[in-house]
């Protein structure tokens, strides 16, 4: 992933991604100066150039050199232009999506232009990161703050995920578990986390957690929770999405079964009662509900002899 603006190339970086640089290549275009014809102008005024720039005789260019990397040199810069006029549209997208003001966008622009600086990432990469955190619903602030670890994202699932990918799977587990922009951190490290420890790949947590639908805020529990459940159903070879579907499938009849429990009365409190399985089996002594993983596995175990039929029917 290339990075023109990480590199330096003999002009600073905020020119470039300035009105200064889009003036430099007009010129460029209305006198149709070639490579060579910059280098033989320089040539002719070696003396001048040398003066000008503070470069001693002993150092002098010669115009040969000059006409030879002339070409490269040129494409270069016409290669910055071009990167330039890339970041200034993608501010001008930023601030449509964001509805940030024109002060405010002065403080994007450098914001991404440092993070751009810091990362393997260029400017206008970090700016299109930005905008598919505000796209996704993220106010300023909160996408400001999630950005560096949505680019931490990316940059550890090492080209698996796309930059739009990764700031859309941050924004909407963020969104879906109503978690604050600070917890985007955290996110990252349980997503790396599962994927070392199951057969998740971090290509997969996008497909995972759109497919849990609405299941993370009816039910409650921690995103942690529903990644682990993901994990195991992962590991017995479910796809990410189906993974995601069996998770909100399983929290659905969660609840039937807990708010029947509750009542101590309901279809599913006397299938339950069959198998062996009371109230005690979903909370503990303190009155707090017991994690999906443990519920799942203790249901499981109580119907290990029933036919899937019947399983069907009971849960």
């Amino acid at each position: 992933m290339e990075n023109l603006f990480g590199i330096g190339i003999l002009l600073d970086y905020q020119d470039r991604a300035s009105a200064k640089m889009l003036k430099t290549q007009r010129i460029f275009s209305q006198t149709q100066q070639t490579a060579e014809q910059l280098a033989e102008a320089v040539e002719k005024n070696n003396e001048k150039f040398k003066k000008l720039a503070g470069i001693s005789a002993g150092v002098a260019l010669t115009g040969a050199g000059l006409k030879a990397s002339g070409g490269k040199l040129l494409g270069v810069l016409g290669k910055a232009v071009e990167e330039a006029k890339s970041f200034e549209t993608a501010l001008v997208n930023l601030k449509i999506v964001s509805g940030e003001t024109e002060e405010g966008m002065e403080r994007l622009k450098k914001i991404t232009i440092d993070t751009g600086m810091a990362t393997m990432f260029s400017p206008q990469e970090t700016v299109d990161a930005l905008t598919s955190l505000a796209a996704a619903g993220l106010d300023v602030e909160s996408s400001l703050t999630a950005l560096r670890p949505t680019l931490d994202l990316v940059s550890i699932a090492a080209g698996k995920i796309e930059l739009a990918e990764g700031a859309s799977l941050i924004a909407s587990s963020l969104n879906k578990f109503n978690l604050e922009a600070s917890e985007a951190v955290r996110l990252v490290d349980m997503f790396v986390k599962v994927s070392n420890l199951t057969n998740f790949q971090l290509e997969d947590m996008s497909a995972f957690i759109n497919s849990l639908g609405t299941a993370p805020a009816k039910l409650g529990r921690p995103i942690e929770e529903l990644l682990a459940m993901g994990g195991l159903l992962r590991n017995i070879g479910q796809g990410a999405a189906q993974a995601g579907a069996t998770v909100q499938g399983f929290g659905r009849q969660l609840i039937l079964i807990t708010e029947q429990l509750q009542k101590g009365k309901g279809m599913k409190v006397d299938a339950l009662k069959e198998l062996g399985i009371s109230a005690e089996d979903f909370w503990d002594a303190e009155g707090n509900m017991k994690s999906m993983i443990e519920i799942f596995e203790r249901l499981t175990e109580a119907s290990a002899n029933l036919t899937d039929e019947k399983r069907a029917t009971l849960f």
